[in-house]
């Protein structure tokens, strides 16, 4: 269960708080989807965090699964509780240079308040290795020599969703290293794509008998019913 304040917080950045909207995230478009599917992983990489925006958006799905190991103190003195949930935010800026001093302390507190590992990394996304992932987003340069290596680098890191920000917006460059990754990697499948504020694509590791489930699903949804994507277990370990 999420704390009050994040939700707030939340609420603010989604621009769903009518008297908070001043706090509005530029990506808060995206902001519940973005949120669902941090809820289906246990492990997001975000690579490009600016002055953390879609950060909260992860964090949030994240908290909602309130998942949080309990253990015995090793003077058996007291319960501790240790988050299962991460959230690894890579940039080669630092957040606090966008929206000034502090920026980072404060998403930190509330990830940890919310049971929820909070990792900053300070280096370029082409530098880092990524282990144990089930989404990695990418929100970087847009150009396609960035993306085309940060796929090759990093993009079967993830054991369930690749997640693409600015592919309508930054279509020339962002699509064409997408497909490629599509046409040498065919355990990746398409799985959501919108136009609303720049484009935000989806892709997702499945079988082909996953796929046909959720094209199923694609026809429940158009009632209201969202879906999500079912994997094997040795997937969520």
């Amino acid at each position: 269960m999420t704390t009050k304040a994040l939700h707030e917080i939340f609420t603010a950045k989604a621009g769903i708080s009518p008297i908070a909207r001043h706090s509005m995230s530029d990506m808060a478009g995206h902001f519940n989807a973005l949120r669902q599917y941090g809820h289906d992983c246990s492990t997001v990489h975000e690579l490009g965090v600016r002055e953390i925006g879609s950060s909260w958006a992860f964090l949030m799905g994240l908290a909602d699964r309130g998942n949080a190991m309990v253990t015995v103190s090793e003077d058996r003195r007291k319960l501790e509780m240790n988050p299962i949930t991460a959230l690894i935010s890579i940039d080669h800026v630092h957040p606090d240079k966008f929206a000034g001093e502090g920026t980072l302390a404060e998403f930190q507190k509330h990830a940890l308040e919310n049971n929820v590992h909070h990792e900053f990394i300070e280096s370029s996304s082409l530098d880092v290795n990524i282990e144990n992932s089930h989404c990695i987003f990418f929100d970087t340069d847009h150009t396609y020599k960035q993306l085309s290596q940060e796929l090759q680098l990093h993009g079967n890191k993830s054991l369930k969703y690749l997640l693409f920000h600015d592919t309508v917006g930054c279509a020339h460059e962002i699509i064409p290293a997408i497909n490629e990754f599509l046409e040498e990697y065919p355990e990746w499948m398409v799985f959501d794509h919108t136009v609303e504020a720049q484009g935000i694509t989806l892709l997702a590791r499945m079988t082909v008998e996953q796929y046909n489930v959720m094209i199923e699903h694609q026809e429940r949804s158009r009632s209201g019913e969202q879906f999500r994507p079912q994997y094997e277990d040795q997937n969520n370990d």
